[in-house]
């Protein structure tokens, strides 16, 4: 049972556990709170769907595919595929979220400002061959349905129209 000495700690306890200041700023903060869990209690159970990295062999198969090179070309360290090695580079960098350093490991380069400089004539290229930029662009809409495809071990998934 309370007696007069604890209702100044009864009152604290009863204050909110989220603000501290005058009632009308508490008031606030609880409906702003109250607000937020709302919104958090409508969207939160909505499946977006998640875009997720790829494996370097997979973006790799794909550009093999695309532009029908050979696996050990796009691995040469050399200029022997020129700009579709630079393409199969930045695809890389950007569909497996790997670092430059690690994608110039896998493609043979000696560091990854190539990788950096190859990225730059890629995007000159690209800009001055609206051929090559189609087929990257076909390339780029295919890598993306591979990422929405649900994981499956060991081998590509087949997407029709690719």
């Amino acid at each position: 049972m309370a007696g007069k000495d604890d209702e100044a700690f009864l009152g604290t306890l009863r204050c909110s556990g989220y603000a501290i200041g005058d009632e009308r700023f508490v008031k606030e903060t609880a409906e702003e709170l109250k607000a937020r869990q709302m919104e958090r209690a409508v969207t939160g159970d909505i499946a977006w769907p998640e875009d997720r990295m790829l494996e370097p062999e997979v973006v790799e198969a794909l550009v093999i595919e695309a532009f029908g090179i050979r696996g050990e070309d796009l691995r040469f360290h050399g200029r022997r595929l020129g700009v579709l090695k630079g393409v199969a580079v930045d695809l890389c960098c950007v569909y497996t979220g790997r670092s430059q350093r690690e994608v110039a490991r896998y493609f043979g380069y000696g560091s990854e400002s190539a990788v950096g400089e190859m990225g730059r004539l890629v995007a000159a290229r690209l800009t001055a061959d609206p051929a090559l930029s189609r087929q990257v662009a076909r390339l780029r809409k295919n890598l993306d349905r591979h990422r929405r495809l649900p994981r499956q071990r060991g081998h590509l998934h087949p997407v029709a129209g690719g």
